[in-house]
């Protein structure tokens, strides 16, 4: 089986980030909207896939990313 606790979250094609929309510590549900992601013009979501608190952030606004690179970790509530 595979474990969802400190779940990272990461890019699927190389982006930059657009915006960060939240803070270390804050509370997510699932669904919510975590990091913008720009790539050839479209603005790709990182979304929870389940509601925790961010424990982790891997990256800033600006920043280039590869796919696979873990942007952001949740610590599951």
């Amino acid at each position: 089986g595979t474990a969802r606790h400190d779940v990272s979250l990461s890019a699927t094609i190389p982006a930059v980030v657009a915006d960060v929309l939240v803070s270390v510590g804050d509370p997510v549900q699932a669904g919510d909207k975590l990091i913008l992601l720009e790539s050839m013009k479209m603005i790709i979501p990182i979304q929870a896939p389940y509601s925790g608190t961010v424990t982790a952030l891997h990256c800033a606004k600006g920043d280039s990313v590869q796919a696979g690179v873990p942007l952001i970790e949740l610590d599951e509530s």
